[in-house]
């Protein structure tokens, strides 16, 4: 299903970590992640493929496009859901 994250005040690089950390450790391809950031309100194209850019420090890319978050994605996203926004 469609994965969605229902945090106020977060970025779009934070969604897209939280999303790439719920699929961990399974990878999850560039474009769905562009789409399913595309689909949370207040999220325009443009800050989401900025944070596609911004991502690439977190993430493998395995040479087809899809991502898994690396452990320093895994803890920044763990700090994320820690902070307590909501």
């Amino acid at each position: 299903g469609r994965l969605y994250v229902n945090r106020d005040g977060l970025s779009a690089l934070d969604i897209a970590l939280l999303i790439l950390e719920r699929k961990y450790p399974a990878r999850f391809g560039r474009e769905a992640l562009l789409a399913t950031l595309l689909r949370h309100h207040g999220i325009t194209k443009n800050n989401a493929q900025v944070a596609m850019t911004r991502i690439k420090k977190f993430t493998d890319d395995d040479g087809q496009n899809n991502l898994k978050l690396r452990a320093n994605g895994r803890q920044k996203a763990s700090s994320i859901r820690a902070s307590g926004k909501t």
